[in-house]
């Protein structure tokens, strides 16, 4: 072990130098407080053996600046035994105040004298042991990937979560958020950021209440990001949250569910989403027994325009068709495009089949005005087969056919018309 041994007596150093090295120990001697501080930072001991009595700087002063700078720089405690002769109480008191670990007697017996040392040994190798502990911990809290958090919750009288504090954050948490550590100690989110969700608090109050730990999901409108936040009661009132910033992950998970049930080039619902929507829509009016109207259609002589200009013309002109029926359906219909020139329609919300009709009428005439497309004009209709449940009591797929039948008819009756099914 290496030991400081400070004593402005000559005697007592050599004395106790001769007996600490036959015990093994490496001794550094001092020979005031002054000169014992700038031994500490230099050599770094195991063990202090300090007098309390001494010129230029004394052994209190010495272990309040020793103490200041281990607390400053996140050192390891280093033990301090003070020496002492014939002093006072006072000074016994301001020693421990100052930081002193204990005493001993400049003439101790030698076994005593081991004895002690052998026990500030542990102590000392157990400061090792915590800050070693304490540095792996800070090294991983300031470079782990996830963002990290420590609060404490604030319950109102009636014991219902309403905000909480922040005590501590890591970097990643700064850059996932935005936040900085120094605005955020000691502050409230609500402080902070005063549109918090509500769902926030509650999630959180809950782990707080029933120490259960709770991971989820939630978008953070303020921020304008998305989490999975994974959060435990590390002690009572308090709770820490562990983040992970997913908001790219629910972007790419969205773009790829619309793509899943939205035709490419038009943006359209496709086929599959349009039987989702055609079997919400009948329950519906089977619920409320009201009026369901299906359509099927496609564009009369739509092979000549890819033939004479080009499938580019003819994917624009499917666009434009596409932005008509948009336009003129109202926000409660659906239309969806159900590959090349087919569309279907889901219409509700009308009273009578005279309603229908001219909701029909006006489609019909919206998608034969003429088209300008890269210079060309462009004449094209549509035909149209309608069916209306509950008229035609049937199901959903046996509706779309019956309306796929009803656009037959409409071909061969000369195009650019609706025909109702079973007329």
């Amino acid at each position: 072990m290496k030991i400081l041994l400070v004593d402005d007596t000559r005697a007592v150093r050599a004395l106790l130098c001769a007996k600490l090295t036959q015990l093994g120990h490496e001794l550094i001697t001092a020979e005031n407080g002054q000169i014992a501080v700038e031994l500490f930072l230099k050599e770094s001991p195991d063990l202090i053996l300090m007098d309390l009595q001494m010129p230029v700087l004394d052994g209190v002063g010495a272990t309040s600046q020793i103490r200041a700078f281990e607390g400053k720089n996140k050192w390891a405690w280093t033990p301090i035994l003070f020496l002492t002769g014939s002093d006072s109480p006072d000074n016994f008191i301001n020693a421990i105040n100052a930081g002193a670990d204990d005493f001993i007697s400049k003439t101790v017996p030698d076994l005593v004298l081991h004895a002690k040392i052998k026990a500030m040994s542990r102590i000392a190798d157990k400061n090792k042991d915590l800050q070693s502990s304490r540095s792996k911990f800070k090294n991983l809290f300031d470079h782990m990937s996830n963002g990290f958090a420590l609060h404490e919750m604030i319950f109102d009288e009636q014991g219902v979560p309403v905000d909480y504090r922040f005590l501590d954050v890591n970097p990643a948490f700064e850059k996932m958020t935005g936040l900085i550590k120094k605005h955020l100690i000691g502050r409230t989110v609500l402080e902070i950021m005063p549109e918090t969700e509500s769902y926030w608090i509650k999630n959180y109050g809950e782990v707080v209440k029933t120490g259960e730990p709770r991971t989820f999901e939630n978008y953070a409108k303020q921020i304008g990001r998305c989490y999975k936040v994974a959060a435990y009661r590390p002690e009572p009132g308090q709770f820490a949250v562990t983040i992970e910033d997913i908001t790219a992950l629910k972007i790419a998970q969205n773009e790829l569910e619309h793509i899943a049930h939205h035709d490419v080039l038009t943006d359209l619902p496709n086929r599959a989403l349009f039987s989702d929507r055609l079997q919400i829509g009948l329950a519906q009016a089977k619920r409320r027994s009201s009026l369901l109207a299906v359509g099927y259609m496609d564009l009369d002589k739509f092979k000549p325009v890819n033939d004479n200009y080009g499938h580019a013309v003819g994917d624009h002109l499917l666009k434009e068709v596409s932005q008509r029926l948009k336009g003129t359906l109202r926000t409660y219909d659906s239309i969806s495009r159900f590959g090349g020139d087919e569309f279907a329609l889901l219409l509700s919300d009308f009273k009578t089949q005279s309603e229908l009709e001219k909701l029909l009428t006006r489609t019909l005439d919206i998608i034969a005005s003429p088209y300008q497309i890269n210079g060309h004009t462009i004449d094209i209709s549509m035909s149209l087969g309608v069916t209306v449940y509950p008229t035609d009591n049937s199901e959903g797929e046996t509706l779309l056919r019956h309306a796929d039948e009803a656009l037959y008819v409409a071909k061969n009756a000369g195009r650019n018309r609706y025909v109702m099914f079973g007329d």
